[in-house]
């Protein structure tokens, strides 16, 4: 097992990757890349990740996740959001992190053509949201709305997919009406995403 880890420390190195390290158009270099895989083997890798605080768990493997992001490696972004759903506090994260988290996840697997599993994903994200934590609703339409963006504007959403637009946008006060006109099955990508701009409204 290995020594237990200073939370501090992991964090003040990952702010130095994040923040202090250069980028190249925006993105991480390889220097700063290879100075988290220190991070992740150090800490999170095998048995070390339960020797870890679940708050700097969750900076590496967010970071992890965003660095697979910058390569297009999907599955392997999807590998490192949910390595952090097996710490043993995970429960015991921060809500606004864990719903991070679960989003990340969701996202990776709809990139990486597991589209039912990612749905049913969203779908446990956004059945998380309260009264006082809209968090939910917000990340989800976000990303359902930059999916219908990035698919061929008259090709049909699926029925799931449809489904689950319409449950985010009824959630926005106004669009009731709007979520109703939602024909699982018969509504292209374009419809919906006009459909979610009108929760901006």
């Amino acid at each position: 097992m290995s020594k237990k880890a200073n939370p501090g420390n992991i964090f003040l190195a990952w702010e130095r990757i994040v923040f202090q390290m250069p980028r190249v158009d925006g993105k991480m270099t390889a220097a700063a890349e290879a100075e988290w895989e220190v991070l992740w083997r150090t800490h999170v890798e095998g048995e070390n990740l339960q020797q870890t605080n679940v708050h700097d768990a969750t900076l590496l493997c967010s970071l992890g996740w965003d660095l697979a992001m910058q390569h297009g490696d999907y599955g392997m972004a999807l590998k490192r959001a949910r390595r952090l759903f097996e710490h043993p506090n995970w429960q015991g994260e921060d809500e606004i992190s864990r719903q991070h988290m679960m989003r990340s996840s969701a996202l990776a697997r709809w990139l990486l053509g597991e589209r039912s599993a990612a749905l049913e994903e969203y779908r446990e994200l956004l059945d998380l949201q309260r009264r006082y934590n809209i968090h939910p609703v917000s990340v989800v339409r976000r990303d359902l709305q930059d999916i219908c963006l990035r698919e061929p504007e008259s090709e049909l959403a699926s029925e799931d997919f449809a489904r689950l637009s319409a449950d985010v946008i009824r959630r926005f006060k106004g669009c009731v009406r709007v979520a109703a006109a939602i024909e699982p099955g018969r509504t292209t990508y374009e419809e919906l995403a006009n459909a979610f701009d009108a929760t901006y409204r």
